[in-house]
């Protein structure tokens, strides 16, 4: 499946169903898969895993999991706010490592 960010780059996604109750619920992982898109750039696949064996749950949560993706008109998703929080956080950690790195 290929759907646009907001930005219009294309996202590939293979979706996965499975059975099982020792994987989670909702894998959201990167794929081992990739295209070439019409520009000669290679594009990588996201692999979203639902688990079935949690049906009952993702049906009742199904609200939950919507609105930390998506969010009111003008406001950041809770998902995508968490994620820059660890980037951020991370790419602190990097800069302070270049950062003794050069006083030595």
């Amino acid at each position: 499946m290929t759907t646009q960010t907001e930005n219009g780059e294309e996202v590939y996604i293979n979706w996965k169903v499975v059975d099982d109750l020792n994987v989670p619920p909702l894998i959201i992982s990167p794929s081992e898969q990739y295209e070439y898109n019409e520009n000669g750039q290679r594009v990588e696949y996201l692999q979203v895993t639902i688990n079935r064996a949690y049906s009952a749950w993702l049906g009742y949560q199904k609200g939950t999991i919507g609105g930390v993706i998506a969010s009111p008109m003008g406001q950041m998703p809770p998902l995508i706010v968490k994620i820059n929080e660890v980037l951020n956080g991370y790419l602190r950690e990097q800069h302070a490592i270049i950062m003794l790195d050069k006083e030595d």
